[in-house]
């Protein structure tokens, strides 16, 4: 072989090399984009139905159905706006109406409703960040600062009428600690 025909052999096979990084670097990017395509429909489609993924009981289902279902929960007692049930990965707020101040469990009704869940990122099988919410969901229809119990960056979304999906950070560019459905 001549010099310049290893040269061309050589220039060949560098853009072989340099064509196949490209389609790696493109075909990840693709992946990573239907990854969050994928997380993004299921939880938006979850939430329609008022359901998070990993909590087995939806909004609406009542105290008795909840006990059949889960059982004793790791603890339960008043809440800021009804009754909490704390089960591993998540809780469940069912509402209590008028002045009753409920303390024990036996007093909430038997057909109370669960009106929010609130559950750790892990439990739906996701982990992320407020930026991330944001490339999945895009701009919240509320975002603020609520220091009424230490700091916490909400993102609302209105998912339908009466329905909202919320993202909660210690920062407004921190890592999602608790997401609720509400």
């Amino acid at each position: 072989m001549t010099k310049k025909s290893n040269q061309i052999l050589f220039r060949l096979f560098v853009f072989t090399i340099v064509m196949s990084l490209i389609c790696i670097i493109v075909m990840g990017c693709s992946d990573d984009q239907q990854k969050i395509d994928r997380t993004q429909n299921e939880i938006w489609k979850l939430a329609m139905e008022g359901k998070l993924k990993g909590v087995e009981v939806p909004l609406g289902t009542t105290k008795n159905e909840t006990l059949k279902k889960l059982s004793t929960p790791l603890s339960a007692g008043r809440s800021e706006f009804g009754y909490r049930l704390a089960y591993e990965g998540y809780a469940l707020e069912f509402e209590v109406y008028g002045e009753k101040a409920i303390k024990l469990l036996n007093e909430l009704e038997e057909n109370a409703k669960v009106q929010t869940i609130s559950a750790k990122p892990t439990t739906l099988g996701w982990q992320g960040t407020t930026d991330d919410v944001r490339k999945m969901f895009g701009k919240p229809d509320q975002e603020f600062n609520d220091e009424a119990y230490g700091p916490a960056w909400n993102q609302i979304y209105k998912v339908k009428e009466n329905l909202y999906l919320t993202f909660i950070s210690d920062t407004k560019d921190g890592p999602i600690v608790k997401i609720t459905l509400r």
